[in-house]
């Protein structure tokens, strides 16, 4: 695990080596436990859950959003301003935990996301809350990372699956979860819940970190106590690769931005789009090319944001890609579904939310059952992820077959929920325990990163290009059926439908139905790109967790 043999945390809540508290892995590791570990575990898992659950709660919640702010033409901004920083820092801040420390820069993350969330729900206008999501998504963005960076030195290898797998199966819930508390609080209270519900949650976890987590963690030959001019010192300034993060940062955020803008305000062949996603390229390959130049002449001062070494590692290449295309579907679905639901089922944003139960339930059981196949049944880890993502192509096919000419849900699309919920429940964790066995030691916290941004990177390209194909299918039929006010006000709001005329209103959900069905078509086709990509990955003797060098 990352930080070395000699990272040892010293003090009176620690497993030593001998006796029960040895690592197979690694002899020379001592690591926490006791009180400190569980609080320190909740600590990490509550700020994930409310970090990750402000990528989707605001779906079923939106509407009522805009309305109050009066700003509908807006709407799409608050979801594009959270995921703009949410996106582009990820890696940024993994990096930085290397040089300035985990603790550091999980509590600014913390601090930073808790205050603007308040900020978010005492919004007056659109503007603000605009500009206070994007600062929210800075704060959750750190947070997503560091929940994936501290763990791997919490705990001994043996343990090490199992919590990323409690840790998967957080991410798994919140993501889902997040609909269906949006719908419920857009039912029962007011939308401004959506955003200061953060604030109790984020101070208690902010608290806990802050009372558990060793200053020097996990370098405990660093005093353990340390002001700030020691923390970011000039020397440690000097390590930065300010050139390298800023290419990062720059292409994520173009490259988000100009999707989010394909998928709402402008056409994919728009002067805008096509600029932003040319720049967003040219960055790209800039930041490869320089981070290769770092690692080759930087003479171990400065420190690349992603080693070019991992770049080259075929294997590790192949479970990024697939993570990248696994993104897609997932949330995709998690967007999509609750909409199907309200738009051709016409249930309310609550009763959407109830619906994704079995996806709900069935992905954060299939993170922890991942973890016992990994660690305990020592089941090769490319397997699991194999079938993860066999898993996804059957329940996203089979949700493609859903019936288009009628209002009730059927049925089956209950089992299908559960079959995704189950392929996408086993990826997560498994693809970070993949990438364990195939990165050195020194290179996990950059990985953990990176696996985390190229997942959200996926899921905000699967979700335009989804939108935009929903966008083209039904603005290409409902003319038929619709006068253009009538067309007009059901593109701005979904409530349109209640103003139309029975037969009219069925026949639009049917429309709709059809375009759903398409778009599951098409992310099965990205899970199965998903599922080809672990080609890569593929070797004659696959490797089993045990023998990491971690």
């Amino acid at each position: 695990m990352a930080g070395g043999s000699e990272d040892v945390l010293e003090g009176s809540e620690i497993e030593g080596v001998s006796g029960e508290g040895t690592s197979v892995a690694d002899p020379g590791r001592k690591y926490m436990t006791g009180w400190r570990l569980h609080a320190l575990s909740f600590g990490i898992t509550l700020s994930l859950f409310l970090s990750t659950l402000e990528t989707t709660i605001v779906s079923t919640s939106l509407i009522s959003v805009t309305n109050a702010l009066h700003g509908f033409d807006q709407g799409s901004w608050v979801v594009t301003s959270y995921m703009l920083t949410y996106t582009g820092f990820l890696v940024i801040y993994a990096k930085f935990s290397d040089i300035f420390g985990r603790k550091s820069m999980m509590i600014i993350a913390l601090v930073v996301f808790t205050v603007f969330s308040i900020l978010c729900g005492v919004s007056q206008n659109m503007l603000q809350l605009i500009v206070f999501r994007a600062f929210q998504g800075l704060g959750g963005s750190g947070i997503y990372a560091m929940s994936m960076v501290i763990p791997p030195d919490m705990v001994p290898l043996e343990k090490f699956g199992l919590y990323m797998g409690i840790i998967s199966s957080v991410f798994a819930l919140s993501s889902i979860l997040g609909p269906i508390l949006g719908g419920v609080i857009n039912d029962k209270t007011t939308w401004r819940w959506v955003f200061l519900l953060n604030a109790p949650g984020g101070c208690g976890a902010l608290a806990l970190i802050a009372l558990v987590l060793p200053s020097n963690f996990p370098h405990p030959k660093l005093p353990e106590r340390r002001g700030l001019g020691e923390v970011f010192s000039k020397s440690a300034f000097r390590r930065l690769d300010w050139r390298g993060t800023s290419l990062s940062l720059a292409a994520s955020v173009l490259l988000v931005y100009a999707l989010q803008e394909a998928a709402t305000d402008f056409r994919w062949n728009s002067a805008k789009v096509i600029s932003t996603l040319t720049i967003s390229v040219l960055c790209w390959v800039g930041f490869a090319l320089w981070e290769r130049v770092v690692e080759q002449h930087a003479d171990g001062i400065q420190e690349p944001i992603f080693p070019w070494r991992v770049a080259k590692n075929r294997a590790a290449g192949g479970v990024f890609l697939s993570v990248f295309f696994t993104g897609f579907p997932f949330l995709g679905a998690i967007i999509s579904l609750p909409q199907r639901f309200q738009i051709v089922n016409g249930t309310s944003a609550a009763g959407a939310g109830i619906r994704l139960f079995p996806m709900v339930l069935a992905a954060p059981l299939a993170s922890w059952f991942s973890a016992v196949l990994i660690t305990a049944a020592k089941i090769p880890a490319f397997y699991v992820l194999t079938v993860a993502c066999s898993l996804q192509v059957v329940g996203l096919a089979l949700m493609s077959t859903l019936p288009t000419d009628t209002m009730v849900v059927a049925n089956a699309q209950y089992a299908y929920e559960a079959i995704m919920g189950v392929g996408f429940g086993l990826a997560i964790p498994t693809a970070i325990l993949f990438l364990s066995v195939l990165v050195e030691a020194k290179d996990q916290a950059v990985v953990m990163g990176a696996i985390t941004q190229i997942r959200v990177l996926g899921g905000t390209v699967g979700l335009a290009i989804s939108a935009t194909l929903l966008s083209s299918d039904v603005k290409s039929k409902l003319p038929k059926l619709l006068n253009p006010q009538q067309l007009a006000a059901l593109l701005r709001s979904s409530r349109a439908l209640e103003t139309f005329d029975d037969e009219i209103r069925v026949r639009v959900r049917f429309v709709y139905a059809e375009a759903y069905n398409r778009q599951m078509i098409l992310l099965t086709g990205f899970a199965a790109a998903s599922l080809l990509s672990l080609g890569l990955s593929f070797e004659r003797k696959a490797r089993t967790l045990d023998i990491a060098k971690i």
